[in-house]
């Protein structure tokens, strides 16, 4: 499991090198509210809240520099002029500060906020869009915690923390909605490039999470990953040595015929010796009795001459 503390502490320093590249008057906000945390643009929506008396989630020029000031961001007069004039889109001097605030929160792919969606979903048990303790004691899994695992905090103390992300300005009340979990993850999610790594943190924290608005709804656990990579190289192992045994066999059977023809030929070449062999003496018999006969004529009739 992450430690969310040090990715918080390495999400803020990132924001304030980031402050130094800004290029524009909306990137030096977004830096300055992720400098504060991951909760820093929930602080900032809370001193918009309290600015908003009538509820209509709308702001004046005068108000939204307020604001900003409030929370700490310092911009030119007339930045504050080109980012409200921005969001001003139909020119009736308002803006909606909910609108701005979604802005400025730094957005997650859809494999994240599926994941993010899943592990609430999982923790709220009761339906009604709010987290609270006791729904994440029955999801969240303390054990894996770095801090819980070196023995400085207990599995209570690991959830008081846990519950404290996703809080701003010490304004703690226990209850974590599903925007408040999904602009955190939006946030920490900038200290984290893979999105592996993401899925992997997710599911350590929360187990198996079941994904939804996909063909099929599936749950994968990292040990389902290890068993299914271990059945991989099984597999590829015992491919392997098909395909060995299958080659040697194939050679074997090449060497046999091979031996068979050479014998064949062997066979061969000493049969048609042998008949030239045979031939040949059968020959020099033939030629030897005809020579025999012939002499023995020549004798008679040597003889019948000298009678």
């Amino acid at each position: 499991m992450a430690d969310m503390g040090k990715l918080n502490e390495e999400l803020k320093a990132k924001a304030n090198r980031n402050k130094a590249h800004a290029t524009n008057p909306l990137e030096l906000v977004q830096a300055h509210f992720l400098s504060r945390g991951a909760s820093g643009i929930k602080g900032a929506q809370r001193r918009f809240r309290i600015m908003d008396d009538d509820g209509s989630k709308s702001l004046s020029f005068e108000e939204f520099s307020k604001g900003i000031r409030d929370v700490g961001v310092c911009l030119e007069k007339e930045q504050e002029y080109e980012l409200f004039r921005k969001f001003d889109r139909d020119n009736q001097g308002t803006i909606n500060f909910d609108e701005f605030l979604r802005t400025v929160q730094p957005k997650m792919s859809d494999r994240r906020k599926k994941l993010v969606e899943a592990a609430f979903i999982k923790m709220d048990k009761t339906g009604d869009g709010v987290v609270t303790v006791k729904d994440i004691a029955m999801a969240y899994n303390a054990k894996k915690h770095p801090k819980y695992l070196s023995g400085e905090w207990t599995e209570t103390k690991v959830y008081q923390e846990y519950l404290k992300t996703f809080e701003a300005e010490g304004h703690v009340d226990g209850n974590v909605t599903l925007e408040e979990f999904e602009s955190y993850y939006a946030s920490i999610g900038c200290s984290i490039d893979s999105d592996a790594y993401f899925d992997l943190m997710m599911r350590n924290s929360y187990g198996d999470l079941v994904l939804t608005g996909s063909s099929s709804s599936i749950s994968i656990s990292v040990e389902v990953v290890s068993t299914v990579v271990v059945v991989v190289v099984v597999v590829v192992v015992v491919v392997v040595v098909v395909v060995v045994v299958i080659v040697v066999v194939v050679v074997v059977a090449y060497l046999v015929v091979l031996v068979v023809v050479v014998v064949v030929v062997v066979v061969v070449v000493v049969v048609v010796v042998v008949v030239v062999v045979v031939v040949v003496v059968v020959v020099v018999v033939l030629v030897a009795v005809v020579v025999v006969n012939v002499v023995v004529l020549l004798l008679v009739e040597v003889e019948i001459v000298h009678l």
